[in-house]
């Protein structure tokens, strides 16, 4: 199984999360629902092999994304909103830009 990130919920989460292990036959601690319940949706979303990549790799991964992003709106023939499809394109850009500079500095690290 995947060790997962400590996660706060509030008291009143809890208490209703306790009631639902108590009832049920599958989980036995607040833990084992909450660890399968995000699993899930980690595997659901294709992001469970996020959880064992290097920090850097994610960056380059999600700067791809941005850039995927970028190159759709790019192709797009956009009549009346040029300079907002401008303006997102230059922001997205650069966003892409500090996510693999970010990425590369930190691999050189070997972080």
């Amino acid at each position: 199984m995947y060790a997962m990130a400590a996660v706060q919920i509030s008291e009143v989460v809890y208490e209703l999360l306790e009631r639902l292990v108590k009832r049920s036959e599958r989980h036995d601690s607040v833990d084992s629902l909450a660890e399968e319940v995000l699993t899930d949706y980690l595997m659901r979303h294709d992001r469970i092999g996020q959880l064992h990549v290097p920090f850097s790799t994610m960056l380059m991964n999600n700067a791809d994304t941005v850039a995927t992003v970028r190159e759709t709106i790019d192709t797009i023939d956009w009549y009346e909103t040029h300079d907002p499809i401008a303006a997102a394109l230059e922001h997205l850009s650069e966003a892409e830009r500090l996510l693999r500079a970010t990425a590369e500095r930190l691999n050189a690290e070997g972080k």
